[in-house]
């Protein structure tokens, strides 16, 4: 059966028993604290106060499309779908990230997820998805970085907002580069980072009036 005590003189503690079977089950308040005990040996499960709730067992929400709430405006969310098997985070009270059963990440509103082969991470937008590349050195504005994005039309652009070059490498060795220079660029195919021990240069440069240019016409 159940009993429940009388606040406890010394520590204000309720604390209710529940000993049906051989199984041991105890509720403890104290004050703004809710302790969960159980088990033959009465050990300590969870605790819930003021700054959260531990626990040394899982935590189930047993219905589908329940949601675990981060914020006081309920903006701010986890889910998951037990029949679709997929997961979802939420920010603003829109979904912003969801995983679904095989794996599979949308970033952005909520699209579903399609690959050939395999499974890989896709990111949503209805006119220019991106993805950015920073470091302490590019900065962090919006004109820092690499991007690679598309277009309205549904081009692709690599973007390198920093002006800086960009390098094609296989196995760790530098195959091709996008040399962008005050003075102009070049498409360097080759082994090395300069333009006089290229293998193979394929290059517009204008220089100081000293321009020479490449026709590759039929």
């Amino acid at each position: 059966g159940v009993e429940i005590n009388a606040p406890d003189a010394n520590t204000g503690q309720i604390i209710s028993y529940d000993r049906g079977g051989s199984a041991y089950k105890e509720l403890r308040l104290k004050g703004s604290s809710v302790g969960i005990y159980t088990g033959t040996t009465n050990a300590l499960i969870g605790t819930f106060n003021s700054t959260g709730l531990t626990t040394t067992g899982d935590i189930t929400l047993n219905s589908t499309d329940k949601k675990l709430y981060l914020s006081s405006d309920s903006d701010q969310y986890i889910t998951a779908n037990a029949a679709s098997n997929y997961m979802m985070f939420a920010a603003a009270n829109q979904e912003r990230l969801r995983i679904d059963s095989n794996g599979n990440v949308n970033i952005g509103l909520e699209k579903s997820v399609a690959f050939p082969s395999g499974g890989g991470l896709q990111v949503y937008h209805s006119g220019n998805p991106r993805i950015k590349l920073t470091n302490d050195t590019t900065g962090n504005t919006a004109t820092d970085g690499t991007q690679i994005y598309l277009s309205n039309d549904g081009d692709t652009i690599i973007d390198n907002k920093d002006g800086e070059d960009i390098i094609f490498h296989t196995n760790a060795v530098e195959k091709f580069r996008i040399k962008s220079t005050a003075t102009g660029s070049f498409l360097g195919i080759g082994n090395s980072t300069t333009n006089n021990s290229i293998a193979a240069t394929l290059q517009v440069i204008a220089a100081d009036g000293e321009a020479d240019e490449l026709y590759v016409a039929k």
